[in-house]
């Protein structure tokens, strides 16, 4: 089971799962009840079956599937059950914004413009790095090899 964004007009008491396609309705209710004791009003269920065969896979493989079944796996299942779950009135989820307290990188505020100093500092320690880190020629060997 596992839970998806529902989009930003979806009512504050409204909550999709990703569910496995043989649960039903009783069990998604009693699972979200019974384990993470969540008071749920009703639970709506829909299969939603992908048309498209997979991108990765090559055209050659399925004929190969077909020819001999016991040396490849069977082909993954194209179709998933999505549980639309309402709360009891009263409860509310707001899906997390995981990003809304994140700051871009020091790296990133360097190129906005950030301490000068600081980033000519970067520049002139890089540029030491691979100063030293040219190939030497090697001890031992012809110099065609060090090249």
């Amino acid at each position: 089971m596992k839970m998806m964004y529902p989009g930003p007009k979806n009512p504050p008491n409204h909550v999709v799962f990703k569910v496995h396609p043989q649960m039903t309705k009783r069990d998604v209710q009693q699972y979200l009840e019974k384990i993470y004791n969540v008071p749920v009003a009703d639970v709506r269920v829909k299969m939603v079956y992908h048309d498209l065969e997979p991108i990765d896979e090559p055209a050659f493989r399925s004929a190969q599937r077909l020819a001999d079944s016991t040396q490849f796996p069977p082909k993954p299942e194209r179709y998933e059950k999505v549980a639309y779950v309402r709360l009891v009135p009263g409860e509310v989820f707001v899906f997390p914004d995981l990003f809304k307290d994140k700051r871009p990188s020091d790296a990133v505020d360097i190129l906005n413009g950030g301490d000068a100093a600081k980033s000519q500092e970067a520049i002139s320690d890089d540029s030491k790095k691979v100063e030293n880190n040219k190939l030497q020629p090697l001890k031992g060997c012809s110099k065609w090899f060090a090249s």
